[in-house]
């Protein structure tokens, strides 16, 4: 508890009281055994239910804390990257705040429950990673499509009027990835000062999401989709008359003569990379694909 006494010490704006329930609560979290909840926590601590409660309406800055906690822990000698991902909760309560549904990657399904998104910083040599900040996804209304016909006919536009119903939109304003990017922005800066690749699964390969993360700077690594719409950068002598070509057709994943071999990976595994465009991000990258050969079959 001696690393943790010396972070709290250069926290501003912590009272002394809030230090010590802190080092309690650090430390009962890792005695305790069963749920962690203010119940439980009081039976394995000198401090009281109440006292958790009470505690526990304050903020505290968990990022900062976490970024103080990497700068001991961390080799300045790694290298280090950002990471990105989504937890399921599964939660019963009829009462919960956020209580949505999420899709859960162990049942390949969409489920009731909570959902949380956490960023960490994760070090290549040791493949260790540190949790540096976590938030809670916030339940967003589901709009019900609107119908394309009014049930009153007085209401339906005429001739005369030449003025069609305004009918609301069935899309949300705020998506759960602006929630995603929002808290990659909040979290931008307790970054260690080292990181400037983000790694994310296919989901977040999105244009807002995209937009958010060429905004603070860093480079993204993430799977594509199987339909990502993607197409070749044309190279080839351009026409003197008429607006330069800048591509030449769809992408082919099974056509390995027009990509660039890199290396072998294993035994009947082999990488390949090009300079595609990408129509979803609207911009060029650097695609890498993964052939598998099994049974003479290319995968």
């Amino acid at each position: 508890m001696n690393i943790i006494e010396s972070i709290l010490q250069q926290m501003p704006g912590i009272s002394q009281p809030q230090k010590k329930f802190l080092i309690t609560l650090f430390s009962t979290i890792l005695l305790s055994y069963g749920k962690i909840n203010f119940t439980n926590l009081s039976r394995y601590s000198c401090l009281s239910e109440k006292n958790y409660r009470r505690h526990f309406l304050k903020s505290f800055n968990f990022p900062q804390f976490n970024q103080y906690f990497l700068e001991k822990a961390l080799n300045p000698e790694h290298t280090v990257i950002a990471v990105i991902d989504c937890s399921f909760l599964r939660k019963s309560g009829k009462k919960t705040d956020g209580k949505a549904y999420f899709y859960n990657g162990v049942a390949g399904k969409s489920e009731e429950g909570l959902e949380i998104s956490v960023i960490s910083i994760v070090e290549i040599e040791t493949r260790l990673s540190y949790s540096l900040s976590v938030q809670q996804t916030p339940s967003r209304p589901q709009i019900k499509p609107a119908k394309k016909l009014p049930q009153k006919p007085q209401n339906c536009w005429s001739r005369k009027t030449r003025k069609k119903p305004d009918f609301q939109s069935s899309k949300p304003d705020i998506t759960r990835v602006d929630d995603y990017a929002q808290h990659l922005k909040n979290t931008r800066y307790f970054f260690p000062t080292s990181v400037s690749y983000l790694v994310a699964d296919g989901y977040y390969y999105r244009s807002k999401f995209w937009d958010a993360v060429r905004e603070l700077n860093l480079d993204f690594i993430g799977k594509l989709r199987v339909d990502a719409n993607l197409r070749y950068l044309y190279t080839g002598e351009q026409k003197k008359l008429g607006a330069p070509r800048k591509y030449d057709g769809k992408f082919d994943s099974n056509d390995l003569s027009r990509l660039k071999f890199v290396k072998h990976l294993k035994p009947g595994v082999s990488l390949y990379t090009l300079v595609v465009w990408s129509c979803c991000l609207n911009c060029q990258i650097i695609a890498f694909l993964r052939k598998m050969r099994y049974n003479n079959n290319s995968v």
